[in-house]
Protein backbone atom coordinates (compact mmCIF):
# COMPACT_ATOMS: atom_id res chain seq x y z
CA UNK A 1 0.00 0.00 0.00
CA UNK A 2 1.57 3.63 -0.76
CA UNK A 3 0.10 5.88 1.64
CA UNK A 4 0.16 9.55 1.08
CA UNK A 5 0.22 11.64 4.25
CA UNK A 6 -1.18 15.03 3.86
CA UNK A 7 -0.92 17.74 6.99
CA UNK A 8 -0.48 21.62 7.74
CA UNK A 9 1.33 20.36 10.62
CA UNK A 10 4.32 18.55 10.30
CA UNK A 11 8.34 19.07 11.16
CA UNK A 12 10.41 21.74 12.05
CA UNK A 13 7.49 23.11 13.98
CA UNK A 14 6.33 20.56 16.99
CA UNK A 15 3.03 19.41 18.10
CA UNK A 16 0.63 16.37 18.48
CA UNK A 17 -0.52 15.94 14.86
CA UNK A 18 3.26 15.99 13.89
CA UNK A 19 3.96 13.58 15.96
CA UNK A 20 1.01 11.45 14.72
CA UNK A 21 2.18 11.48 10.94
CA UNK A 22 5.20 10.85 11.50
CA UNK A 23 4.64 7.97 14.17
CA UNK A 24 1.71 6.10 11.79
CA UNK A 25 4.25 6.69 8.79
CA UNK A 26 7.22 4.78 10.31
CA UNK A 27 5.10 1.85 11.33
CA UNK A 28 3.84 1.70 7.91
CA UNK A 29 7.15 1.64 6.57
CA UNK A 30 8.53 -0.84 8.75
CA UNK A 31 5.85 -3.22 7.62
CA UNK A 32 6.29 -2.99 4.07
CA UNK A 33 4.18 0.01 2.99
CA UNK A 34 5.20 3.22 1.47
CA UNK A 35 4.36 6.49 2.00
CA UNK A 36 4.87 10.08 1.21
CA UNK A 37 4.23 13.19 3.84
CA UNK A 38 2.76 16.54 1.47
CA UNK A 39 3.30 19.92 3.47
CA UNK A 40 4.27 22.67 3.21
CA UNK A 41 7.49 24.64 4.36
CA UNK A 42 6.63 26.87 7.60
CA UNK A 43 9.18 29.70 8.14
CA UNK A 44 10.78 29.00 11.65
CA UNK A 45 14.05 30.17 12.93
CA UNK A 46 14.92 26.39 14.64
CA UNK A 47 14.40 23.12 13.12
CA UNK A 48 12.77 20.94 15.60
CA UNK A 49 12.14 16.81 14.80
CA UNK A 50 13.38 14.39 12.24
CA UNK A 51 15.11 15.63 8.65
CA UNK A 52 13.23 15.51 5.90
CA UNK A 53 14.37 12.63 3.40
CA UNK A 54 12.81 11.56 -0.33
CA UNK A 55 9.56 10.59 1.69
CA UNK A 56 8.85 14.62 2.75
CA UNK A 57 7.33 16.47 -0.41
CA UNK A 58 6.78 20.36 0.48
CA UNK A 59 4.44 22.30 -1.90
CA UNK A 60 5.19 25.59 -1.35
CA UNK A 61 5.52 28.14 1.78
CA UNK A 62 3.36 27.59 4.78
CA UNK A 63 1.75 30.82 6.36
CA UNK A 64 1.25 31.05 9.66
CA UNK A 65 -2.09 32.56 11.27
CA UNK A 66 -3.61 32.43 14.67
CA UNK A 67 -7.09 30.79 15.49
CA UNK A 68 -8.67 29.21 18.78
CA UNK A 69 -5.58 30.68 21.23
CA UNK A 70 -2.93 29.08 19.34
CA UNK A 71 -1.22 29.44 15.89
CA UNK A 72 -0.86 26.78 12.59
CA UNK A 73 -0.17 27.13 8.74
CA UNK A 74 -2.26 26.94 5.44
CA UNK A 75 0.03 26.80 2.03
CA UNK A 76 -1.77 28.41 -0.66
CA UNK A 77 -1.42 29.60 -3.95
CA UNK A 78 -1.63 28.47 -7.62
CA UNK A 79 1.48 27.38 -7.50
CA UNK A 80 1.21 25.04 -4.85
CA UNK A 81 -1.94 23.80 -6.98
CA UNK A 82 0.20 22.99 -9.78
CA UNK A 83 3.01 21.03 -7.78
CA UNK A 84 0.54 19.19 -5.77
CA UNK A 85 -1.53 18.25 -8.81
CA UNK A 86 1.84 17.04 -9.98
CA UNK A 87 2.61 14.94 -6.75
CA UNK A 88 -1.32 12.72 -7.12
CA UNK A 89 -0.19 12.39 -10.34
CA UNK A 90 3.28 11.02 -10.11
CA UNK A 91 2.68 9.27 -7.37
CA UNK A 92 -0.56 7.16 -7.65
CA UNK A 93 -1.30 6.65 -3.74
CA UNK A 94 -3.52 4.23 -2.42
CA UNK A 95 -5.29 6.35 -0.36
CA UNK A 96 -4.57 10.10 0.93
CA UNK A 97 -4.70 10.55 5.13
CA UNK A 98 -5.81 13.85 5.52
CA UNK A 99 -4.90 15.37 8.98
CA UNK A 100 -7.63 18.15 10.18
CA UNK A 101 -9.20 17.60 6.82
CA UNK A 102 -11.66 20.20 6.96
CA UNK A 103 -8.41 23.45 7.46
CA UNK A 104 -7.83 25.58 4.54
CA UNK A 105 -4.51 24.89 2.58
CA UNK A 106 -3.29 21.34 1.00
CA UNK A 107 -5.84 19.44 2.53
CA UNK A 108 -8.93 21.36 0.79
CA UNK A 109 -6.71 21.65 -2.80
CA UNK A 110 -6.41 17.49 -2.12
CA UNK A 111 -10.09 17.24 -1.81
CA UNK A 112 -10.67 18.32 -5.53
CA UNK A 113 -7.75 16.79 -6.95
CA UNK A 114 -7.55 13.41 -5.71
CA UNK A 115 -10.50 10.89 -7.16
CA UNK A 116 -9.16 7.92 -5.24
CA UNK A 117 -9.71 6.75 -1.86
CA UNK A 118 -9.32 9.31 1.17
CA UNK A 119 -9.48 8.89 5.19
CA UNK A 120 -9.56 11.66 7.38
CA UNK A 121 -8.39 12.06 10.84
CA UNK A 122 -10.50 14.61 12.72
CA UNK A 123 -7.66 15.77 15.64
CA UNK A 124 -9.29 18.83 17.30
CA UNK A 125 -12.68 20.49 18.59
CA UNK A 126 -14.67 23.89 18.85
CA UNK A 127 -17.59 25.71 20.02
CA UNK A 128 -20.48 26.34 17.87
CA UNK A 129 -19.95 29.70 17.40
CA UNK A 130 -22.00 32.01 14.52
CA UNK A 131 -18.65 31.44 11.96
CA UNK A 132 -18.56 28.18 12.36
CA UNK A 133 -22.54 27.85 11.79
CA UNK A 134 -21.86 29.49 8.44
CA UNK A 135 -18.94 26.97 7.71
CA UNK A 136 -21.37 24.14 8.37
CA UNK A 137 -22.10 23.97 4.72
CA UNK A 138 -18.21 23.33 4.04
CA UNK A 139 -18.14 20.64 6.68
CA UNK A 140 -20.44 18.27 5.53
CA UNK A 141 -19.13 18.59 2.18
CA UNK A 142 -15.87 17.58 3.95
CA UNK A 143 -16.42 14.95 5.93
CA UNK A 144 -19.29 13.48 3.43
CA UNK A 145 -16.35 12.93 0.63
CA UNK A 146 -14.44 10.83 3.45
CA UNK A 147 -14.26 7.04 2.22
CA UNK A 148 -13.95 6.56 6.48
CA UNK A 149 -13.90 9.07 8.83
CA UNK A 150 -11.35 8.88 12.30
CA UNK A 151 -11.75 10.65 15.49
CA UNK A 152 -8.69 10.81 17.58
CA UNK A 153 -11.39 11.13 20.80
CA UNK A 154 -15.28 10.99 21.30
CA UNK A 155 -14.64 14.43 22.06
CA UNK A 156 -13.71 14.92 17.95
CA UNK A 157 -16.30 12.85 17.11
CA UNK A 158 -18.83 14.72 18.76
CA UNK A 159 -17.49 18.08 16.93
CA UNK A 160 -17.76 16.22 14.07
CA UNK A 161 -21.98 14.91 14.31
CA UNK A 162 -22.81 18.59 14.75
CA UNK A 163 -22.19 18.56 10.75
CA UNK A 164 -22.90 14.68 9.76
CA UNK A 165 -23.81 11.84 11.34
CA UNK A 166 -21.53 9.50 9.09
CA UNK A 167 -19.85 6.33 10.73
CA UNK A 168 -17.06 7.95 12.52
CA UNK A 169 -14.51 5.72 14.30
CA UNK A 170 -12.49 6.50 17.64
CA UNK A 171 -8.85 5.60 16.69
CA UNK A 172 -6.34 7.62 19.84
CA UNK A 173 -3.29 8.96 19.24
CA UNK A 174 -0.54 7.10 20.45
CA UNK A 175 3.22 7.41 22.01
CA UNK A 176 6.81 5.34 21.68
CA UNK A 177 6.17 3.96 24.39
CA UNK A 178 9.99 1.87 24.58
CA UNK A 179 11.15 5.77 23.35
CA UNK A 180 9.64 7.63 26.66
CA UNK A 181 11.01 4.87 28.97
CA UNK A 182 14.29 4.57 28.18
CA UNK A 183 14.95 8.41 28.85
CA UNK A 184 17.70 9.10 31.20
CA UNK A 185 17.86 12.20 33.32
CA UNK A 186 19.94 15.28 32.15
CA UNK A 187 23.09 16.09 33.87
CA UNK A 188 22.10 19.39 34.50
CA UNK A 189 19.16 18.41 36.69
CA UNK A 190 20.73 15.73 39.08
CA UNK A 191 21.57 18.25 41.91
CA UNK A 192 18.88 16.89 44.60
CA UNK A 193 16.19 19.40 43.32
CA UNK A 194 12.71 18.14 42.93
CA UNK A 195 11.29 18.28 39.48
CA UNK A 196 7.81 20.09 37.94
CA UNK A 197 8.08 19.44 33.77
CA UNK A 198 6.03 21.45 31.50
CA UNK A 199 6.18 20.34 27.95
CA UNK A 200 4.42 22.43 25.37
CA UNK A 201 3.93 25.68 23.77
CA UNK A 202 3.93 29.17 25.51
CA UNK A 203 0.21 30.45 24.67
CA UNK A 204 -2.18 31.63 27.21
CA UNK A 205 -4.51 28.35 26.40
CA UNK A 206 -2.12 25.96 27.57
CA UNK A 207 -1.36 27.92 31.18
CA UNK A 208 2.15 28.05 31.78
CA UNK A 209 1.69 31.46 33.59
CA UNK A 210 -0.59 29.81 36.06
CA UNK A 211 2.17 27.27 36.77
CA UNK A 212 4.49 30.26 37.13
CA UNK A 213 1.96 32.16 39.31
CA UNK A 214 1.64 28.61 41.41
CA UNK A 215 5.27 28.21 42.27
CA UNK A 216 5.49 30.64 44.98
CA UNK A 217 2.92 27.92 47.19
CA UNK A 218 4.84 25.08 45.73
CA UNK A 219 8.21 26.59 46.84
CA UNK A 220 7.28 27.67 50.48
CA UNK A 221 5.54 23.44 50.47
CA UNK A 222 8.89 22.24 49.17
CA UNK A 223 12.03 24.54 49.18
CA UNK A 224 14.08 22.51 46.82
CA UNK A 225 10.86 22.46 44.08
CA UNK A 226 12.21 23.28 40.55
CA UNK A 227 10.04 24.04 37.47
CA UNK A 228 11.52 23.40 34.41
CA UNK A 229 9.51 24.91 31.09
CA UNK A 230 10.16 23.36 27.84
CA UNK A 231 8.62 25.02 24.99
CA UNK A 232 8.34 28.34 22.83
CA UNK A 233 6.10 30.69 21.90
CA UNK A 234 5.83 33.69 18.70
CA UNK A 235 8.63 35.25 21.22
CA UNK A 236 10.69 32.58 22.15
CA UNK A 237 10.00 32.45 26.25
CA UNK A 238 10.40 36.27 26.81
CA UNK A 239 6.95 36.72 26.94
CA UNK A 240 6.89 34.23 29.47
CA UNK A 241 10.45 34.93 31.71
CA UNK A 242 9.03 38.26 32.48
CA UNK A 243 5.69 36.73 34.45
CA UNK A 244 8.17 34.91 36.70
CA UNK A 245 7.25 36.19 40.54
CA UNK A 246 10.69 37.52 41.47
CA UNK A 247 10.36 35.47 44.67
CA UNK A 248 11.66 32.17 42.74
CA UNK A 249 13.27 33.83 39.98
CA UNK A 250 16.25 30.91 40.52
CA UNK A 251 13.58 28.50 40.91
CA UNK A 252 12.41 28.10 37.34
CA UNK A 253 14.32 27.24 34.09
CA UNK A 254 13.60 28.06 30.76
CA UNK A 255 15.16 25.35 28.38
CA UNK A 256 13.14 26.67 25.01
CA UNK A 257 11.68 23.90 22.44
CA UNK A 258 13.02 20.32 22.71
CA UNK A 259 11.92 17.38 20.54
CA UNK A 260 14.87 14.95 20.68
CA UNK A 261 15.66 16.12 24.36
CA UNK A 262 12.12 14.85 25.97
CA UNK A 263 12.48 11.69 26.66
CA UNK A 264 15.52 12.70 28.79
CA UNK A 265 13.83 15.79 29.74
CA UNK A 266 11.11 14.11 31.23
CA UNK A 267 13.25 11.84 32.42
CA UNK A 268 14.98 14.06 35.03
CA UNK A 269 11.32 15.19 36.46
CA UNK A 270 9.70 14.13 39.51
CA UNK A 271 6.13 15.50 37.90
CA UNK A 272 4.70 16.27 34.78
CA UNK A 273 2.16 18.83 34.49
CA UNK A 274 -0.41 20.07 32.26
CA UNK A 275 -2.02 23.04 33.37
CA UNK A 276 -4.08 23.94 30.44
CA UNK A 277 -7.34 26.53 30.27
CA UNK A 278 -8.41 24.73 27.37
CA UNK A 279 -6.67 22.26 24.69
CA UNK A 280 -7.66 19.70 22.62
CA UNK A 281 -9.79 16.39 22.11
CA UNK A 282 -6.86 14.13 23.39
CA UNK A 283 -3.52 14.95 24.99
CA UNK A 284 -0.57 13.18 23.84
CA UNK A 285 1.28 15.05 26.21
CA UNK A 286 -0.71 12.86 28.88
CA UNK A 287 0.52 9.60 27.45
CA UNK A 288 4.27 11.10 26.98
CA UNK A 289 4.30 12.09 30.93
CA UNK A 290 2.59 8.13 31.96
CA UNK A 291 5.05 6.37 29.80
CA UNK A 292 8.28 8.15 30.96
CA UNK A 293 6.84 6.93 34.44
CA UNK A 294 6.18 10.24 35.93
CA UNK A 295 3.06 11.38 38.21
CA UNK A 296 0.99 13.55 35.94
CA UNK A 297 -1.00 16.97 37.40
CA UNK A 298 -3.36 18.35 34.72
CA UNK A 299 -6.29 20.94 35.44
CA UNK A 300 -10.00 19.69 34.24
CA UNK A 301 -9.76 20.96 30.64
CA UNK A 302 -10.95 17.67 29.05
CA UNK A 303 -14.96 17.35 30.41
CA UNK A 304 -14.93 14.66 32.15
CA UNK A 305 -17.46 12.73 29.62
CA UNK A 306 -14.93 12.65 26.92
CA UNK A 307 -12.10 11.42 28.78
CA UNK A 308 -10.03 8.38 26.59
CA UNK A 309 -8.62 5.56 29.51
CA UNK A 310 -5.31 7.53 29.70
CA UNK A 311 -6.92 10.18 31.90
CA UNK A 312 -7.71 7.87 34.53
CA UNK A 313 -3.97 7.64 36.38
CA UNK A 314 -3.93 11.72 36.60
CA UNK A 315 -3.90 14.15 39.42
CA UNK A 316 -6.60 16.73 38.26
CA UNK A 317 -6.73 19.99 40.30
CA UNK A 318 -10.32 21.04 41.34
CA UNK A 319 -10.01 24.18 39.09
CA UNK A 320 -8.02 25.74 36.75
CA UNK A 321 -6.62 28.46 39.72
CA UNK A 322 -2.80 28.75 40.36
CA UNK A 323 -3.34 27.85 43.80
CA UNK A 324 -5.42 24.42 42.95
CA UNK A 325 -2.36 23.56 40.63
CA UNK A 326 -0.41 23.98 43.45
CA UNK A 327 -2.22 22.04 46.18
CA UNK A 328 -1.93 19.06 43.40
CA UNK A 329 1.68 19.36 42.59
CA UNK A 330 2.66 19.62 46.24
CA UNK A 331 0.49 16.48 46.75
CA UNK A 332 2.11 14.71 43.66
CA UNK A 333 5.66 15.76 45.29
CA UNK A 334 5.37 14.70 48.68
CA UNK A 335 2.91 11.17 48.32
CA UNK A 336 3.83 7.93 47.78
CA UNK A 337 3.02 7.64 43.51
CA UNK A 338 4.40 4.31 43.44
CA UNK A 339 0.74 2.94 42.61
CA UNK A 340 -0.09 5.67 40.10
CA UNK A 341 2.80 5.05 37.98
CA UNK A 342 2.26 1.44 38.11
CA UNK A 343 -0.99 1.91 37.05
CA UNK A 344 0.02 4.59 34.71
CA UNK A 345 2.48 2.41 32.84
CA UNK A 346 -0.63 -0.44 32.29
CA UNK A 347 -2.77 2.25 30.60
CA UNK A 348 -0.61 3.47 28.33
CA UNK A 349 0.69 0.02 27.02
CA UNK A 350 -2.89 0.03 25.21
CA UNK A 351 -1.71 3.79 23.29
CA UNK A 352 1.64 2.30 22.20
CA UNK A 353 1.61 3.09 18.51
CA UNK A 354 2.05 -0.42 17.33
CA UNK A 355 -1.20 -1.01 18.96
CA UNK A 356 -3.04 1.98 17.56
CA UNK A 357 -1.15 1.79 13.85
CA UNK A 358 -2.80 -1.74 13.46
CA UNK A 359 -6.40 -0.32 13.67
CA UNK A 360 -5.48 2.77 11.35
CA UNK A 361 -4.52 0.44 8.17
CA UNK A 362 -7.57 -1.11 8.73
CA UNK A 363 -9.52 1.89 8.37
CA UNK A 364 -7.00 2.48 5.35
CA UNK A 365 -8.10 -1.20 3.59
CA UNK A 366 -11.87 -0.42 4.14
CA UNK A 367 -11.56 2.77 2.70
CA UNK A 368 -9.96 1.38 -0.59
CA UNK A 369 -12.31 -1.70 -0.57
CA UNK A 370 -15.57 0.64 0.07
CA UNK A 371 -14.15 3.20 -2.60
CA UNK A 372 -13.96 0.25 -5.23
CA UNK A 373 -17.25 -0.66 -4.62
Amino acid sequence: MKIGFVTENYYPTVGGIQEHVQSLAAWHLAHGHDYRIITGMPAVSQWRGPRDDERVLRVGKARRYGVMGTFTQATLGPGIALRLAGILRREKFDVLHLHNPADFGIQLLAHCMFSGPIVGTWHTTFKQTTSRKILAPYYRWVLKKMDALIGVSDLAVDTMRRFADLPYKVIPNGVDVAAFTAGKPLPQFKDGARNIVYLGRLEPRNGPDLLLEAMPAIVAAIPNARLIIAGSGPNGTADYERLVPPSVKDKVVFVGSVWEERANLLASGDVFVVPARRGGTFSILVLEGLAAGLPVVSTPFVDVHHRGSHWAPVIFTRDFTPSAIAERIIEGLSEDQTARIAHGKEVVAEYDWARVSPRVHEAYQEAIDGHRS
